[in-house]
């Protein structure tokens, strides 16, 4: 490791790059990585699957995306997550580590992985996985589990949530099929750019599959923000959920929401400086397990003036949608309206 007494000058992210690429940086940080497209276990949680892989972009940019808790992040993010750093703290590690600049880093240097410098190995050509679906005709079992929620099959329409016939998965050669059954339903949201209204792709949801079987498929992107083509000019009170069904109950309420891709999805700094001025109050409203905490937390302390709600913890639900279901929706109202009365 570097003596950081001896440190001079500052680094950008354009020189760090003309010296070692992101494969690089993502092999050398990034401990269970072993190629692109290649699923491995996370190293932030216990993963008992491989969930986590690195992809490249189509303009050849290495992101890395975690399936387990939607986390989408470049190779500079992916270093700063991992030893809770700032970005520029994050330019000063990696030109120790690679001997690009000698730079003073104010962070413990036990934090700093050792400079076992890796080869470059060519990016592999990413292959963008396709979702084609066959619709079909509402079904009594689509009627059954939705309403449920208190969600009308005439809500279904409006919100562009499909019932699907048949949904195949396309990655180069390989197809992978699944067929609707009352034992397992399909459904596919349409999801948009929130900047361009562009359609960008379809998530698959599969409500009652088992424990262990997929419960979500998405080909779309980070920039599908559920609901915010609905939000009006201005408002008192947005209110940021983690699904579409969440965000339907609670849109069925009366109150502006827009959903994220994911519980772990961060939104653009633009557009939450934005929606910081169309809206006098925003509240994050997660799970209120421990993964909705931690990303509630993060999602505070990344944003300041955001507030955060939960279901109440002795309810027995995690969300607005369990609640609605338990309770009934008129409950869940109540429930809302209290938890959210200083913004009354």
């Amino acid at each position: 490791m570097f003596d950081f007494k001896d440190a001079e000058t500052e680094v950008t992210k354009e020189e760090i790059l003309s010296k070692v690429s992101e494969y690089q940086l993502f092999r050398y940080y990034c401990k269970n990585f072993e190629e692109v497209d290649k699923p491995f276990l996370s190293e932030f949680y216990y993963d008992t699957k491989p969930s986590c892989r690195i992809y490249a972009s189509t303009n050849n940019s290495l992101y890395y995306k975690d399936f387990g808790s939607g986390e989408h992040l470049g190779c500079f993010d992916y270093i700063s997550k991992k030893y809770n750093i700032n970005y520029y703290e994050c330019l000063k590690v990696i030109a120790n580590d690679f001997s690009i600049k000698s730079i003073k880093v104010n962070i413990s240097p036990s934090v700093i992985v050792s400079n076992d410098i890796i080869m470059d190995v060519p990016v592999k050509p990413k292959v963008k996985s396709q979702i084609e679906i066959i619709s079909q005709n509402y079904t009594s079992t689509d009627y059954t589990y939705w309403s449920k929620y208190g969600i009308t099959l005439d809500d279904l329409h409006k919100e562009e949530i499909i019932s699907v016939k048949v949904a195949h998965l396309i990655k180069g050669q390989n197809v992978t099929t699944f067929e609707y059954r009352k034992s397992n339903p399909i459904y596919a949201y349409k999801e948009y750019d929130y900047e361009t209204n562009e359609f960008i792709g379809y998530k698959l949801y599969f409500p009652l599959a088992s424990k262990d079987g997929i419960r979500f498929l998405n080909n779309s992107s980070s920039r599908n923000i559920d609901g915010y083509k609905d939000l009006p000019d201005k408002g008192n009170l947005l209110i940021i959920t983690k699904s579409r069904k969440d965000r339907i109950i609670l849109k069925k309420m009366g109150y502006n929401v827009v959903s994220l891709p994911s519980e772990g999805a961060k939104i653009p700094e633009e557009l939450m400086d934005s929606l910081h001025k169309r809206f006098k109050n925003i509240t994050v409203f997660l799970d209120n397990d421990s993964e909705g905490r931690k990303y509630t937390d993060n999602f505070c302390m990344s944003h300041s003036s955001v507030n955060s709600i939960f279901i109440p913890n002795d309810s027995g639900c995690k969300d607005i949608s369990d609640y609605a279901k338990k309770f009934g929706v008129e409950q869940g109202e109540i429930l809302i309206k209290q938890l959210l009365n200083k913004y009354e």
